[in-house]
Parts: C-alpha cells; sequence; structure tokens
C-alpha cells in the first residue's frame, strides 16, 4: 500500500511508517490489515469513472428522411471532465454494407453529431467517453429506419361517387 504524503511530496510506502509488524494477515477471518504510523495527513483517493449519456434525434426514421442527431453532450464525469467523444457503428443492416457512404458518421469525436445516408433497418450506434484521468464509459442507442408506405391499387379498384368522392381499396398494400 501506498499513499501520497504532503508532507515530504512524494508517494510513501506504508511500511515505511511503523516498527514491525507492517501487517497482520487473521487467517480465521481472512482479513488483511496494513499498520500506518506517524500520518499527520492522509487520504484515499478512487478514480470515478465518468457516466456515457448517448441519445438520438430520432429513434425511428421513415425514409425519404435519412439522418439522425447523435448527441452525447449529458455525459458527464463525477469527479473530473469528458475530455473526449468516440461515436461509432455498432450494428447496421446488410444493405449498409454494401452501399457506399451509408450510415456516415459527421465527425465521430463530437460530443453532438449527424449520422447521415441511413438506409432501412436497425442500428446500433456506440459512444465512448473518455475522462481526465484515462477512465472510459459507453453507452449505445438504437436507431429504425423503415421504409416509405406506399398504397398498393389497381385499376378497378376505386370508385368515384356522384359527389366528386373517390374512394380506394389499398387492401394489397
Amino acid at each position: 500500500l501506498t499513499f501520497w504524503s504532503t508532507e515530504v511530496e512524494a508517494w510513501i510506502n506504508a511500511r515505511d511508517t511503523c516498527d514491525p509488524p507492517f501487517e497482520t494477515l487473521d487467517e480465521e477471518t481472512s482479513t488483511y490489515t496494513v499498520h500506518i504510523c506517524h500520518l499527520t495527513q492522509f487520504g484515499l483517493f478512487y478514480q470515478q469513472k465518468p457516466n456515457a449519456v448517448a441519445a438520438v434525434s430520432s429513434a425511428l426514421v421513415n425514409l425519404p428522411e435519412d439522418s439522425v442527431v447523435l448527441d452525447g453532450s449529458a455525459s458527464v464525469d463525477p469527479d473530473g471532465d469528458v475530455v473526449a467523444w468516440a461515436w461509432d457503428v455498432v450494428s447496421k443492416p446488410a444493405l449498409a454494407a454494401t452501399t457506399p457512404g451509408a450510415a456516415a458518421i459527421g465527425d465521430a469525436s463530437a460530443a453532438v453529431t449527424t449520422v447521415s445516408r441511413l438506409v432501412p433497418g436497425f442500428y446500433i450506434f456506440r459512444l465512448v467517453v473518455e475522462d481526465n484521468n484515462q477512465a472510459f464509459d459507453h453507452a449505445d442507442v438504437a436507431v429504425r429506419v423503415n421504409t416509405t408506405p406506399q398504397a398498393l391499387f389497381s385499376r378497378g379498384h376505386y370508385e368515384v361517387s356522384g359527389d366528386g368522392v373517390v374512394t380506394i381499396d389499398a387492401t394489397g398494400s
């Protein structure tokens, strides 16, 4: 066990602060005790990881709309600052893999960015954030892109009444 001594401004081994025994092990209770002596100031520091928060402007997109905004700006670090964001596509439809430029992330290192040229299917986007102590966290967000519904009808599947109302039978849609 080491600790930071504000007295000498250096890391100190706890063994160097006491006469032996430096540590004891109680085998019956499986308790390990380290003895620290002669300290005027002592502090333990625990590094907390950041909390990644991923949001999307719309989880359901209907073509011809083909873009969404990914937003990681609500990500926080309880004991420091979030210093880096990284967006990636974790999962995408097979059509996106064969369509050049599909699911293009505008600026993958920005807290807020746009994904464009989405094709029909289901996507998972991952945000990884890093804090000022090189700790990481990630969050995922899902987007479904649907094709535009189309009404299908053929000749003989519509009626025009005497008052000009058109009734269409689109049960084949």
